[in-house]
């Protein structure tokens, strides 16, 4: 089978440097006992090393499972409520937040209409469909994928899952609109107030007396009050009245009021 040169190099070369009995091991179990599962993996993992594919425990796998793990949403950890169902702990599979679909895992952390806003919001900038989603780890793969694919500098930013940031960053959004909106509407209230043409008191023609009445009136007591003041053209003062009314409509109150004189 070998060349006689290389038979006498195997045949010189020590099995052991103990004088112990050789013992056979699977160095890919801690209990260096052969499985056919582990024997299947193995075979798998050199052959999609042997043709440059990334097998399914890559190193990106890995680091993906380890953020997944802190978001405790692998192995069914996260209490959504389908899981809850099937543990009959629950009668009611929907979720509580948008009350339209069932809270599985994927919807409540990519799918809800009000999460999905979170992710929009968030570096990565992504918005999740039920196109585009399959399972939670596929979908943050993917994403990675395309980020890492783009070759930005802030790719690794983009890449960390971090939703209490983008809450936090929306809420700091939402609080500078609105204060550049309230200061804008006072600026705005200040001009009108600026350029309005106030009402004045108008003097009436000479020999001439001028009233001036209002009312008011409570729909709930069929009661108001009713105000008389007369003027002459100088604006001097010669009648005042208030008093409380008896009516059913503000217009009888108009009327009332306007009688009195």
């Amino acid at each position: 089978m070998f060349p006689q040169q290389t038979s006498e190099a195997i045949i010189r070369t020590p099995i052991s440097v103990v004088n112990k009995k050789d013992r056979l091991y699977w160095p890919r179990k801690e209990d260096e006992i052969y499985l056919i599962r582990t024997g299947y993996y193995a075979a798998k993992e050199d052959y999609l090393t042997r043709y440059k594919r990334n097998p399914s425990t890559s190193t990106d796998k890995r680091d993906l499972w380890r953020e997944i793990w802190k978001m405790e949403a692998s192995q069914n950890i996260l209490p959504v409520y389908t899981i809850l169902c099937k543990k009959r702990i629950l009668d009611s599979h929907l979720c509580q937040i948008c009350l339209n679909e069932n809270e599985s895992v994927e919807h409540s952390l990519l799918l809800c209409e009000w999460v999905r806003a979170v992710w929009f919001g968030a570096e990565c900038q992504c918005i999740p469909t039920t196109e585009t989603v399959s399972s939670l780890e596929n979908w943050l793969m993917d994403n990675i994928k395309k980020i890492r694919a783009e070759g930005r500098e802030d790719q690794e930013r983009r890449i960390k899952i971090n939703p209490s940031w983008t809450i936090k960053k929306a809420k700091l959004l939402e609080y500078t609109y609105w204060s550049a909106a309230e200061k804008r509407a006072e600026t705005r209230i200040g001009e009108v107030r600026k350029n309005a043409n106030l009402a004045r008191w108008r003097p009436p023609p000479n020999d001439w007396l001028k009233a001036n009445v209002d009312s008011t009136f409570k729909k709930e007591s069929d009661n108001g009050t009713i105000s008389v003041v007369v003027r002459d053209k100088e604006g001097k003062v010669l009648l005042e009245f208030t008093g409380k009314i008896q009516a059913n409509s503000s217009i009888i109150a108009e009327a009332m009021a306007k009688d009195r004189p």
